[in-house]
């Protein structure tokens, strides 16, 4: 993933975190012009074409069965009773 800095991010935190989109969706929480990025940076930074990785990404796992919880074992041969 692309970084050119790093953001120190220390209000709005949920107990499930952000997703990407949060920020970088049309639409998303960050106002970036309000920010000083430039017009078409702003564009950029709230449409970022990675987000379609994730999305299938997301998307994938959700329709993947959850896998069986492990099971204690129970008495059979050479266990105690």
């Amino acid at each position: 993933m692309r970084q050119m800095g790093t953001l120190m991010v220390n209000h709005g935190i949920h107990k499930g975190g952000r997703s990407c989109a949060d920020c970088h969706a049309p639409g998303g929480i960050l106002d970036w012009k309000a920010l000083g990025y430039t017009e078409s940076r702003a564009a950029e930074l709230g449409n970022l074409p990675e987000l379609s990785y994730f999305e299938k990404l997301q998307a994938s796992s959700a329709t993947k069965p959850a896998s069986p919880a492990a099971r204690p074992a129970r008495g059979g041969a050479g266990s105690a009773k």
